[in-house]
């Protein structure tokens, strides 16, 4: 079932838009006097909203679908997206330099289908998704897209939405 749920999931953010950056980001704990000691969902939200500022092409908007995974490890999140309608203006290094000052490690690759990095973002969906948010103008015309999905993925059963010991919301 996960399976046909990622490929579902990866064919739907496939046709939604001709994705141009794979993009990453980890948030580094804050130095200094503050009262606060490691990044939350605020900080996170903030990075992402400063991050497609930066990016956002002169003529036009960003498409974009951003997930959150909570790295265990640290208990902070961290950024996995897709973007696209970029300015080839833009530099990637650029934004990578800018969140290295600002917010932490990113990576901002070039999107390429053969890798399948709308397969990475989808793992996501059958593990622990902390939080998904897709652009406001991503979805203005994707009824069609909505399609793709139908037949495709029946719904979950109770054991099925109890996946490692933790229990989905129904």
């Amino acid at each position: 079932m996960n399976a046909e749920l990622k490929q579902a999931w990866g064919e739907w953010l496939g046709e939604l838009c001709d994705w141009d950056w794979f993009v990453t980001m980890t948030l580094k704990n804050p130095r200094g006097i503050c009262s606060w000691t490691k990044p939350g969902y605020a900080s996170a939200k903030r990075a992402w909203g400063e991050f497609t500022a930066r990016a956002r092409p002169a003529l036009g908007e960003l498409e974009w679908v951003r997930m959150f995974e909570i790295q265990h490890w640290r208990g902070v999140p961290h950024v996995h997206a897709l973007v696209g309608n970029t300015d080839p203006s833009v530099r990637r290094l650029d934004l990578v330099d800018w969140a290295w000052g600002r917010w932490g490690i990113a990576r901002v690759e070039e999107y390429n289908k053969e890798l399948g990095a709308r397969f990475y973002l989808t793992k996501y969906v059958t593990k622990r998704i902390a939080d998904i948010e897709f652009s406001r103008n991503l979805g203005r015309d994707h009824s069609k897209h909505n399609e793709s999905l139908v037949g495709k993925i029946a719904p979950l059963t109770m054991k099925e939405r109890t996946i490692r010991g933790r229990r989905w919301a129904a």
